[in-house]
């Protein structure tokens, strides 16, 4: 099986991207991810599965909520599965005033819990309005970006939470792991790093994102191994090494559990 990643044709305009897909086949194009941009999925026909340690399947007329720094991948059921994506980053909206710290910082910093699949109609039509005015390029999709961000505080929040330490240090505990990829690194490490109980940390870090500390880990390095092997300058057992795989034998067996291939099959297509 080849891994199948669409081009991004994307439309930026200030600080939204928005592109508009039509998946060729049934095979996931975009691997497990995350980013610092908010992100929107909106199906519009078939159907398709988005998550990572949660799962959704969504059906035409949902709208899946990705908050930032969230592993996430998107896999399409069906040929011809059709839907927009619209991201953006909150602190583009950040100001002095009261309302950007109560409702986008917590966005960013992870203590905005938001439901993960919506198809409130005022939030979909708001959606909709976004994709339709990037393509005029004009000014007035910015008042429609505050008019979704306020629709997903009134209609989707599930939990605001006032303590944001904690989330910090997890996020601090992200780039650790991304800076020292190739080192040993144990959840008892990281915990005693951060100032936590193993236990402690392990609850928060999969709050904060959804996946385990070692899970996550393994969604850096085996997204690093992806871009070594496009780059076809490295052995199977260099790329094993680089991404902090002490054994060949077990990054092709993680690789092939994750990605239903190994990196052999998808080097020698490339």
């Amino acid at each position: 099986m080849k891994l199948y990643k669409e081009d991004l044709s994307a439309v930026q305009y200030g600080p939204a991207m928005i592109h508009h897909h039509t998946s060729r086949n049934k095979q996931p194009w975009l691997m497990a991810h995350w980013h610092d941009q908010m992100e929107l999925i909106r199906l519009h026909k078939g159907e398709m599965t988005v998550g990572c340690e949660n799962i959704a399947t969504l059906s035409p007329g949902d709208i899946y909520i990705i908050p930032p720094k969230t592993p996430h991948y998107i896999i399409c059921c069906n040929e011809g599965t059709v839907y927009d994506v619209v991201m953006f980053d909150v602190r583009s909206f950040y100001n002095n005033t009261d309302i950007s710290r109560v409702f986008l910082e917590p966005i960013f910093d992870g203590r905005a819990k938001f439901q993960l699949c919506t198809n409130q109609p005022e939030i979909t039509a708001c959606f909709d309005r976004m994709v339709e005015l990037s393509q005029r390029n004009c000014f007035a999709i910015l008042p429609v970006m505050y008019q979704l961000l306020d629709l997903l505080f009134s209609q989707a929040l599930v939990e605001l939470d006032a303590d944001v330490k904690d989330r910090h240090r997890i996020v601090q505990a992200t780039e650790y792991m991304k800076e020292n990829l190739t080192e040993k690194i144990t959840t008892k490490q990281l915990a005693r790093r951060f100032g936590y109980s193993q236990e402690h940390f392990c609850r928060l870090f999969k709050e904060t994102t959804q996946v385990t500390p070692m899970q996550y880990l393994r969604l850096f390095r085996l997204e690093k191994a992806v871009h070594l092997l496009n780059e076809g300058n490295h052995t199977i057992s260099e790329i094993s090494s680089l991404c902090g795989f002490s054994d060949p034998n077990y990054f092709t067996r993680c690789f092939r559990n994750f990605f239903g291939t190994t990196p052999t099959s998808m080097q020698s297509k490339d």
